[in-house]
């Protein structure tokens, strides 16, 4: 009996030392492998998943050139287009310009012949009534009273004051008439070189 009882605990030490130093670690050698393969499975994936999303990234990246290229050429055309359009324009307000500079050029020489035309008739009535007045003057100065016996002094200095002589004539015959107020003769040859001024 007592034998028996030994060889069943040899029996299940056995059967235990065999579980933990052999089924065990087989175990957890399969298991490891199970996980190294996942892992490597999961890697390949991860790995397609990073091809695919580089391959797609390529595919948008082109894409994207060939848009930018597309969108350049299209606005190197309008901008070509907007540059012919600007010169015609451009081409065009020149064109008015040169038509309205010539027209008020034209207006502008047609005022100015307008006014010198004013112009001249203005100065020739102008010189006409100064010619009126100095003929006027000319035939009121040879009707005055030349007799120095009949003229006051005040008449006399009056007369030379008023006279249309240049100033320094003047100057010389009032100076003279000062010196010789009190020779009638003297005073009669004063008015007469007076009128001989005023060109009477």
């Amino acid at each position: 009996m007592k034998r028996v009882i030994l060889v069943i605990v040899a029996l299940l030490l056995a059967v235990g030392a065999y579980y933990q130093f052999s089924y065990l670690p087989s175990q957890r050698a399969t298991q490891a492998a199970e996980d190294a393969a996942k892992a490597t499975e999961d890697a390949a994936k991860a790995a397609e998943d990073a091809t695919k999303a580089a391959t797609d990234a390529t595919q948008d990246a082109a894409s994207a050139a060939s848009d930018a290229a597309s969108t350049a050429v299209d606005a190197t055309k309008d901008a070509a287009a907007a540059a012919v359009d600007a010169t015609k324009d451009a081409a065009a307000a020149a064109v008015d310009a040169t038509k309205d500079a010539a027209a008020a050029t034209a207006g502008a020489a047609t005022e100015a012949a307008t006014a010198a035309g004013q112009a001249a008739t203005d100065a020739a009535a102008a010189a006409g009534e100064a010619a009126t007045s100095a003929a006027t003057a000319a035939s009121n100065a040879a009707a005055m009273v030349w007799d120095a016996t009949k003229l006051s002094g005040q008449d006399i200095l009056d007369r030379i004051n008023a006279a249309n002589i240049p100033q320094a004539t003047k100057d010389t015959l009032l100076a003279t008439y000062n010196q010789v107020k009190d020779n009638p003769s003297a005073v009669q040859n004063l008015l007469d070189q007076l009128k001989q001024a005023m060109g009477l």
